[in-house]
């Protein structure tokens, strides 16, 4: 197994159990050039929804809704970062931009607390 994908193996488990400080240092133990893998991206996303660093999550969600705009992951972190910075329009585009991508999602986002200002 080459080192990103166990990397992002052990990140997945971090975050599973809410342990984004684990999941972000994991990532960043990573070579530089395998910190630009799209999921290795996601989740380094993922971590900082995870440690609510809300600032820093809008900036990184931001920059990877351009790069990868068809990733359901990236809008959502995106939205949720968004809302918890009071920015309702420009999460209520990121909800719709999830939505657009993929159809089944709405009714997991309405469940999502960190969303809930957008409702």
């Amino acid at each position: 197994m080459n080192a990103v994908r166990q990397a992002v193996e052990k990140a997945e488990a971090f975050l599973t159990l809410g342990m984004g400080a684990e999941a972000w240092e994991t990532l960043e133990d990573l070579p530089t050039e395998a910190k630009n893998h799209p999921r290795v991206l996601e989740l380094r996303l993922e971590s900082l929804i995870c440690l609510q660093n809300w600032p820093m999550a809008e900036i990184l969600g931001d920059s990877l809704a351009g790069i990868m705009p068809d990733s359901v992951s990236v809008w959502w972190s995106l939205a949720r970062a968004r809302a918890q910075l009071g920015q309702r329009e420009a999460a209520l585009e990121a909800v719709a931009r999830v939505t657009a991508l993929d159809a089944s999602k709405p009714l997991q986002m309405v469940d999502d607390p960190l969303l809930a200002m957008v409702w």
